[in-house]
C-alpha cells in the first residue's frame, strides 16, 4: 500500500498544531507500519527528510512553488496517478476531485460555533470546503470529543463514522536544558518574561493579555517582559488599538514574534515565567491542569 501525507505546512516558517500532529504521526508510522510505503510531499524537501529521516519504506516528492488551489486542484491528483498512490492523508481540505481513497483530519470548525470571531469570507470558504471535504472522505479524524460532536452536528456526519486522534504533548519538551535555554533568551535582551503563543486572531484573546500586562507593570513596574509567538492570521483591530496606544517604553518590553522555528520555540517554552493560554474557544487546548477534552469559552475561569 502507499500512503501520500500532504506535508506543505512545514513549507512555513512558522511550527503551528498541524505540524506537531502530523510529525507525532508520521515519525512513529513507517516503523509500526513496514508493509506501507510513506509518501511525503512539500516544497522543502530537505526539511521534511530531516523531520521524517530515512528508510525504506520513506519517499518524498518535492512540490511545485505554487499556490493552494493549484496544489489541490491540479498537483495532487497528478502526483496521486504518477506514484500510483492508495491512500492521501490532508488536513482540514482534500482535493475536489478522489483519485484515490482518502483520510482527512479536521481539526475544529470553530467558526461555526464561535461566528464572531471569524471574518463572514473565512465562515464562507472554510465552510464550503470542510464540509465537503469531510463529506467526501473514506476516513474522517479529527482530535477530540468536542470537534467529534461539533462536526458531526454542523455537517450532518454520524459521529460512528468520525475517528478521534488526539494531541499529544511531545518528548521533545522534556530534553531541554535550561540553563541553555535562558542563554538563548538573555542573547536577546531578555530576562523574565510571560509567554504566550498561538496564532495572533481575535478568539486567542492576545488583546486581553496585552491590557492584563499593562495593569501588572502599573503595579509591579517592568519586572515581566511579554512574549508573543505566533504569526497573524485573522485581524484583530482591538488588539492593534491597544498596542498602538502603549508608551515607546511599554512597548520595549513587549516583544511580537511571527515566526519561531521548532527549535528555538523549545527554548522559550523552557525559559519562561509563566506561561498563558486564554484563548476564547478551542477545538483541542492542552493548558495545564484541565481535563476538558476540547473546550469552549467559558472553561477557563
Amino acid at each position: 500500500m502507499r500512503l501520500l501525507v500532504d506535508c506543505h505546512c512545514f513549507d512555513e516558517k512558522t511550527t503551528e498544531g498541524i505540524n506537531t500532529y502530523i510529525k507525532g504521526i508520521y515519525t512513529e508510522a513507517p516503523k509500526l507500519a513496514p508493509n506501507i510505503d510513506f509518501y511525503f510531499a512539500a516544497r522543502d524537501v530537505e526539511n521534511i527528510r530531516n523531520i521524517f529521516g530515512k528508510g525504506k519504506n520513506i519517499h518524498y516528492i518535492q512540490l511545485s512553488d505554487c499556490n493552494k488551489f493549484y496544489r489541490l486542484l491540479l498537483e495532487f491528483p497528478q502526483i496521486i496517478k504518477k506514484y500510483n498512490i492508495d491512500w492521501a492523508h490532508y488536513q482540514y481540505t482534500a482535493p475536489l476531485w478522489k483519485n484515490c481513497k482518502t483520510i482527512v483530519t479536521l481539526h475544529d470548525i470553530l467558526f461555526k460555533d464561535f461566528p464572531q470571531y471569524f471574518p463572514w469570507r473565512y465562515r464562507l470558504i472554510k465552510g464550503l470546503t470542510f464540509k465537503k471535504s469531510a463529506t467526501d472522505t473514506d476516513i474522517l479524524c479529527t482530535v477530540s470529543n468536542y470537534s467529534k460532536d461539533r462536526i458531526a452536528y454542523h455537517f450532518n456526519i454520524p459521529s460512528d463514522k468520525i475517528v478521534v486522534t488526539p494531541n499529544a504533548v511531545s518528548e521533545e519538551f522534556k530534553h531541554i536544558d535550561e540553563e541553555n535555554a535562558k542563554k538563548f533568551v538573555k542573547d536577546k535582551g531578555i530576562n523574565n518574561y510571560i509567554l504566550y503563543v498561538s496564532r495572533r486572531e481575535p478568539r486567542k484573546n492576545q488583546t486581553e493579555v496585552l491590557k492584563a500586562w499593562k495593569r501588572l507593570i502599573v503595579k509591579n513596574g517592568f519586572s515581566h517582559d511579554l512574549v508573543f509567538i505566533g504569526r497573524p492570521t485573522i485581524p484583530s483591530k482591538d488588539f492593534n488599538d491597544v498596542y498602538n496606544n502603549l508608551t515607546i517604553t511599554e512597548k520595549e518590553h513587549v516583544h511580537i514574534i511571527d515566526n519561531a522555528p521548532f527549535y528555538e520555540l523549545k527554548m522559550w517554552y523552557k525559559a519562561t515565567s509563566l506561561f498563558i493560554y486564554p484563548a476564547l474557544a478551542e477545538g483541542f487546548g492542552i493548558p495545564p491542569n484541565r481535563s476538558c477534552n476540547g473546550w469552549r469559552s467559558g472553561c477557563l475561569q
